[in-house]
């Protein structure tokens, strides 16, 4: 039997190929295909930039918070500091003017005997409480009107007036009846210095001519005076109605029982920026006599017993 024998197959005849084949690396017939993470990397940078960026502006704001309000306390206390100290110069002068309270309530004779020859006709004298009178504009609890803002007429009749019971009140703006009033408060304040009078701006007017009620020009006549007046002015009709509240047998005006113009008096006493030396315009014969705002002014109001 004839053997065959095969070929010998040399190792010459195998091509080796280097591992960096250019035809492997390629895009096409590659074996094992390369991964691009760039994106991913791109993506995850840009998120951990936006993160770090939030944090930042959280914390600078609650810096920021923290700062404004360490100032708005700051400020707060200051406010605070400025309506004590006005309060307290408020009670000091009740305090003062309480003193002369106790003898004046010994003398003052009360209004349910006083004639009213205003009295609205036609009206139930069963409804009405005895010496009150109907058409008060307040409707404040616990007082009734006595005398409307006509009855006294000061500007045009002062001597009449006079008469009839009135006084000229500078620091309440004008004639109303004594009841509302006080004496030893109109003393105090007739002995103030002079605020300044102007006529024009320019024409200097001395105080005690207007006190007494003699105003160049008439009544009407518009004039400047320091916003001291004002602030003073204030002070003591809050000084009166404390003063006359606490009293039976004492009432109090329009301008002292007026919420708005009470209101209007504190926040002129309490705001910081309050120029006592600004000027303000005034003008005397626009109170009492009215039908509204200053001109209800001469309106007088007792306590209901």
């Amino acid at each position: 039997m004839e053997k065959l024998s095969l070929p010998r197959i040399h190792e010459d005849a195998y091509e080796k190929l280097s591992i960096r084949d250019p035809e492997l690396d390629s895009d096409q017939g590659t074996v094992t295909p390369t991964v691009d993470t760039s994106s991913w990397s791109l993506c995850r940078h840009k998120r951990d930039n936006l993160i770090s960026s939030l944090w930042l502006c959280v914390r600078v704001l609650f810096i920021a918070t923290a700062v404004i309000a360490c100032f708005a306390s700051v400020w707060l206390i200051h406010l605070t500091s400025l309506e004590l100290h006005q309060a307290r110069f408020i009670l000091e002068d009740v305090r003062s003017s309480s003193s002369s309270s106790s003898s004046d309530c010994s003398t003052e004779s009360s209004p349910n005997s006083h004639s009213h020859s205003h009295e609205t006709d036609g009206l139930s004298k069963s409804t009405l409480v005895p010496g009150f009178i109907p058409g008060g504009t307040l409707p404040v609890p616990g007082y009734g009107l006595v005398y409307n803002t006509t009855y006294c007429n000061g500007w045009a009749d002062p001597e009449g007036a006079k008469l009839r019971g009135c006084v000229l009140d500078p620091s309440q703006g004008g004639w109303i009846h004594e009841l509302c009033h006080d004496p030893a408060l109109l003393a105090e304040w007739l002995k103030m210095p002079d605020f300044g009078w102007y006529h024009e701006r320019k024409h200097r007017i001395p105080q005690d001519r207007l006190w007494a009620g003699d105003i160049p020009g008439g009544p009407l006549t518009e004039l400047y005076t320091s916003q001291n007046f004002h602030i003073q002015h204030c002070k003591f009709v809050m000084r009166l109605r404390i003063k006359n509240g606490m009293r039976k047998n004492r009432g109090l005006g329009y301008i002292a029982l007026d919420p708005g113009h009470m209101n209007h008096c504190v926040e002129l006493l309490t705001a910081p920026k309050t120029d006592p030396k600004e000027l303000t315009k005034v003008i005397f014969g626009t109170f009492g006599g009215g039908i509204s705002g200053f001109g209800l002014a001469s309106e007088c109001y007792m306590p209901l017993l």
